[in-house]
């Protein structure tokens, strides 16, 4: 919220009421969290709004975070998850390979929806039940040491 506020942008939250618990590595759902958002706020000029919503759907909790910036080409779509590829000046390539990674470790999936000149959407969708336990196990194992 504060890098939202330095920017001049707005943050829109829509967390759904049903969303069940899910059985998550905390730390990585915020480095993917982080990641999604400063993306879409770095696409965005002022008053540009960042949406994070939550949903059910089916067998999945889908998680999108959604931009009104510039949108995305498709050329560069296609290249968006490839280690080192990057449309930003300083940027390493590297944050949306560690979501992907992120997010195949919890047996999920991601996927962009992008119009250039209207914006961008991210969809992250993580199965309900079952999720990464052995990451989850070996989180608290460590802790308990």
């Amino acid at each position: 919220m504060a890098d939202a506020n330095l920017r001049g942008l707005s943050i829109e939250l829509k967390l759904g009421n049903d969303v069940p618990r899910l059985m998550l590595n905390i730390k990585e759902m915020k480095q993917l969290i982080l990641n999604l958002c400063r993306n879409g706020m770095e696409a965005m000029d002022e008053k540009g709004t960042l949406i994070i919503e939550t949903q059910v759907h089916h067998d999945s909790v889908e998680l999108y975070v959604a931009d009104t910036g510039s949108g995305i080409s498709e050329v560069e779509l296609e290249r968006l998850f490839e280690p080192f590829f990057t449309t930003k000046v300083k940027g390493t390539g590297l944050g949306l390979a560690l979501c992907m990674s992120i997010v195949q470790r919890h047996y999920g999936s991601i996927r962009v929806e992008s119009k250039v000149g209207k914006g961008t959407v991210f969809i992250v969708s993580l199965p309900l039940g079952g999720l990464a336990q052995g990451t989850i196990e070996s989180q608290s194992a460590a802790t308990s040491e």
